[in-house]
């Protein structure tokens, strides 16, 4: 054995998240989205769990919660979004924009178009 160093780095538990990725799940039937704060393993009883900061705080049982700690199987990772080639931001020209016909098409969607308007 040349060093603890290199032993440690052998056999400790090498996390799946790093810090900062981000991820969504579900907690206590509850959907979340938040970042990973730290993916790592306590005890070999309960094995590796993940520290999730929650962009926006759950309520569960009357209590507010920012902070949450889940398992592996209870979270995905956030896909990143990315933006067209050109950058330019606009829609791409298989999506149709419904600017041009402002006129309802059947009786039925007039009426819901009046109950909104006259709320």
């Amino acid at each position: 054995m040349a060093s603890l160093a290199e032993y440690f780095a052998q056999h400790r538990y090498q996390g799946v998240y790093d810090l900062g990725d981000r991820v969504f799940g579900h907690w206590n039937k509850i959907p979340f989205v938040g970042t990973v704060g730290n993916d790592s393993v306590v005890n070999e009883l309960e094995g590796p769990r993940i520290t999730v900061h929650l962009d926006l705080p759950l309520k569960y049982e009357d209590v507010f919660y920012t902070m949450i700690i889940v398992k592996h199987k209870q979270v995905h990772r956030l896909k990143e979004l990315k933006e067209d080639d050109k950058g330019s931001g606009k829609r791409s020209s298989a999506v149709k924009s419904d600017t041009k016909d402002t006129k309802p098409k059947s009786k039925s969607t007039a009426s819901v178009r009046t109950k909104r308007a006259g709320k």
